[in-house]
């Protein structure tokens, strides 16, 4: 099952304490992609943050998934969490 995760950042900037917490976020999201976790990921355009497409059994895994983000962890990021399930439109009509 996959997942929309839009991740926010939860107040008006980065502390200095989060924002030397960076390198290990790159890493985890790096670990995660690699682990064909994260399907896809982007910085979002419209404000600070970012979006992932997440592959999981259910919705408590893709949480835990992205909980091990250190920004989201430490509360710096806040994740929206929206199930996605497959387009109907390009299925045959019943």
């Amino acid at each position: 099952m996959q997942f929309l995760f839009l991740l926010d950042l939860n107040g008006a900037q980065l502390t200095s304490e989060q924002l030397e917490l960076m390198a290990s976020e790159r890493a985890q999201s790096q670990s995660l992609y690699g682990a064909e976790v994260v399907r896809q990921v982007w910085s979002r355009a419209d404000k600070p943050g970012a979006c992932m497409i997440v592959e999981a059994a259910d919705s408590d895994s893709a949480m835990t998934s992205i909980q091990s983000l250190p920004l989201v962890n430490c509360g710096a990021l806040k994740a929206t969490q929206i199930p996605l399930r497959a387009y109907s439109g390009f299925l045959p009509p019943k």
